[in-house]
């Protein structure tokens, strides 16, 4: 028996590599400041959408991804290749959810930080705003 020399582990690599790096990227988590930042200075904050629509494409990728490797998982019947299936489904649905999960967070908190600042900035002034 002859040992293979694939790009199973090589394409495993890229993969967790490229979800790492998109998850490093999460928009609205970076450039969006907090509920209190925004309250203590309403005039410095960023209340357009445009951060957190990003981000939320990105989690909508993902998590089509992680529902594409779900239905590859349960589609790899028994066989020869059930096993390969199997690894294949477990692999796409773990990228997947290693991307949706941080930028669904990310994009929540620019949603958060933008309705915040919106209504900071539309307050009569010393009213508290909390949306």
């Amino acid at each position: 028996m002859q040992a293979r020399t694939g790009t199973g582990g090589r394409l495993a690599r890229d993969a967790i590599a490229l979800a790492l790096a998109l998850t490093s990227s999460g928009c609205s988590y970076v450039f969006m400041p907090s509920r209190a930042r925004v309250e203590a200075h309403p005039d410095a904050c960023v209340d357009h959408r445009v951060a957190p629509t990003i981000d939320t494409t990105f989690t909508v990728v993902g998590s089509s991804l992680a529902l594409l490797g779900l239905f590859v998982l349960v589609a790899a019947g028994p066989g020869e290749q059930a096993g390969t299936g199997q690894a294949a489904g477990l692999a796409v649905a773990g990228v997947g959810t290693v991307i949706a999960l941080p930028f669904g967070y990310s994009a929540a908190h620019g949603f958060r930080s933008a309705r915040s600042c919106r209504a900071a900035r539309s307050a009569p002034p010393g009213a508290a705003t909390r949306p």
